[in-house]
């Protein structure tokens, strides 16, 4: 699935950090609804002043985002090193015969383990094999060896 942090630049212009959903709204009213539309404005004075000829007004009668905000978001996203790949697609870890296994390779286990909501727990296969390895000592030179 999706790597953790990464920004595509297939992504919507809100996934940027510090864009939330008016600052979006009102970029995608202008036409820019991805991140690669953004920085498509980098050094491109006659895009940048299209986009802020189409920029909605508030009740103000002022521009959503100024031209020095813009300009800033221009800059934040080319800052950025945004991912040209596809978006991975989600993986069904649940159809797996170990769905843990399937997601986190051989070291599952450890994995599990250090969740924060398993802290304090222990996994039954871990009694189970200190069940069997105190049993096989208590019992070891006896007759029920």
């Amino acid at each position: 699935g999706r790597v953790e942090g990464v920004i595509y630049t297939v992504d919507p212009v809100t996934k940027l950090p510090g864009i939330g959903k008016k600052t979006g709204e009102a970029l995608n009213k202008c036409g820019i609804e991805t991140t690669s539309d953004l920085k498509e404005l980098l050094d491109n004075t006659d895009k940048t002043n299209a986009v802020m000829e189409k920029m909605p007004v508030n009740n103000k009668g002022k521009k959503q985002i100024s031209t020095a905000v813009l300009e800033k978001l221009i800059k934040k996203v080319n800052d950025l090193d945004l991912c040209d790949e596809a978006i991975p697609a989600d993986i069904d870890y649940t159809r797996a015969d170990n769905p843990f296994k399937e997601r986190y390779g051989d070291e599952w286990e450890d994995r599990i383990r250090q969740h924060s909501a398993l802290r304090g727990s222990v996994p039954v296969t871990d009694m189970i094999k200190h069940i069997w390895s105190e049993t096989h000592k208590h019992f070891k030179g006896g007759a029920f060896e």
